[in-house]
């Protein structure tokens, strides 16, 4: 297989090197995954300025591979300089940080929710997950006596699978939510995955999460970028296989009612943000 994708790469490389003398740019960007190193390899050995942006707190093989090449290295997590050549390397931060600034939150009667009780959102990716689903399933009707609300979104694919449920009139279930950042806006704890963009979310609006990493994505990169936030006191992790009814709501309760824990959260966090990336 690996002498397959050498003969492929160098084939890739030939290719896109002529596309990019008839497109001939100014710059030319990666941001990761192994479709961007023959594009990138070529337009570096064909004399143009190159830049990649690694999301991730530990970076791919592509992105290790390209900094030998590229002008600039680009990274969301500062911790991410070690990796890379210190004299080409930039801490700029993830884009999503910046644009999510000036969204303006929604109010919670727009959902049925209430302004005076705390607002738990549970969300697992957009298209949401199949393990999760079966998980929150079991433990939806456990939030029936809670003082807070829960916002579940499922992600459509899972959707109808609570329609058989008895849903606690403080949880409120959607398949999706478009302007998701309004919504995060006024929550008080995020359960959810710990995707790039997902963190560069959390920390530009200091929201205390409990994360849940995906174990299903390449490198464990989830996890990886959980706990570079877990070090410094800005989430909590709960694994996959250590999410259920007692771990979540042991989770959120700690937050919830030590004051000092969730403030100390939102300082780390926001130490963390790179609003202007």
């Amino acid at each position: 297989k690996n002498f397959r994708v050498i003969k492929k790469y160098v084939a890739a490389v030939k290719l896109a090197k002529e596309e990019i003398k008839k497109f001939n740019p100014d710059i030319v960007i990666g941001v990761g995954g192994y479709i961007s190193a023959p594009v990138l390899y070529a337009a570096a050995k064909l004399g143009y300025k190159t830049m990649i942006h690694e999301q991730n707190s530990i970076p791919g093989i592509s992105n290790k591979f390209l900094s030998r090449y590229v002008d600039k290295v680009l990274v969301s997590f500062e911790d991410s300089k070690e990796y890379f050549p210190k004299q080409k390397t930039v801490y700029t931060g993830n884009p999503r940080s910046e644009e999510i600034q000036n969204i303006r939150p929604i109010s919670k009667s727009e959902l049925g929710l209430s302004k005076d009780k705390k607002l738990v959102l549970i969300v697992m990716g957009s298209l949401g997950s199949m393990t999760m689903t079966e998980k929150l399933k079991k433990m939806i009707t456990s939030f029936a006596n809670q003082s807070y609300e829960v916002l579940l979104i499922t992600g459509e694919n899972y959707f109808k699978e609570y329609q058989s449920l008895t849903i606690p009139k403080n949880v409120k279930i959607l398949p999706f939510y478009k302007d998701l950042i309004k919504v995060m806006k006024v929550t008080d704890i995020m359960v959810t995955r710990s995707g790039a963009s997902t963190i560069a979310e959390i920390t530009s609006i200091a929201l205390p999460s409990i994360m849940v990493p995906s174990p299903y994505v390449s490198n464990n990169h989830q996890m990886k970028n959980a706990l570079s936030l877990e070090k410094v006191g800005a989430c909590s992790i709960l694994t996959e296989d250590n999410f259920n009814e007692e771990n979540l709501k042991k989770e959120i309760d700690n937050l919830l009612t030590d004051r000092e824990k969730y403030d100390k959260m939102k300082k780390a966090l926001l130490k963390l943000a790179k609003p202007n990336s």
